[in-house]
């Protein structure tokens, strides 16, 4: 188990965010594009957890999916 200093649980409703899984990066699809609640994207390493907001571009090819299949809550603090 990997040890962080990220807190554990979420207090409450408001220190989550929900998003959509919305496509991968092309050269590589353990980085996956997510939209979020808040109305940002987001690429996520599926290997280490870690977010970063982005601005996709053509390096990113999206689902063509209306409804994602596959929808994650995380602590807002995991989030750079």
């Amino acid at each position: 188990m990997i040890e962080t200093d990220r807190p554990s649980r979420p207090r409450n409703r408001q220190d989550v965010c929900d998003f959509q899984v919305i496509g991968e990066l092309k050269d590589d699809p353990a980085h996956l594009l997510l939209l979020g609640d808040d109305g940002r994207c987001y690429a996520m390493d599926a290997l280490t957890g870690d977010l970063t907001v982005l601005e996709p571009d053509d390096s990113w090819a999206l689902d063509a999916i209306e409804n994602a299949s596959l929808r994650l809550e995380v602590p807002r603090a995991f989030i750079a």
